[in-house]
């Protein structure tokens, strides 16, 4: 028992990522903490702002298009739509 005590006290040094939480890579990613994680916002010549998926499409090797918006703010908006979605079960 009481090594169990002593491994459960040194668990947040070993795994320090899971100490602070689930779901934090993906908060850190929307701080730009993670650029793999990160939102594919992409600002195009006519001054609008496109949304692409953060994995490439297997098919073609291309980022699928997730919609194009006059903002960024809209495309952030949207993204956060898109990963409320994608994880709500």
């Amino acid at each position: 028992m009481q090594f169990l005590h002593g491994v459960v006290r040194l668990l947040p040094q070993l795994f320090p990522s899971r100490s602070r939480g689930a779901g934090t890579r993906v908060a850190d990613a929307f701080r730009g903490k993670h650029k793999s994680l990160q939102a594919m916002i992409r600002k195009l010549p006519s001054g609008g702002y496109r949304l692409y998926s953060r994995k490439p499409d297997p098919r073609r090797g291309k980022r699928r298009n997730l919609g194009t918006f006059d903002t960024r703010v809209q495309a952030q908006r949207h993204e956060r739509a898109v990963q409320y979605f994608k994880r709500r079960g």
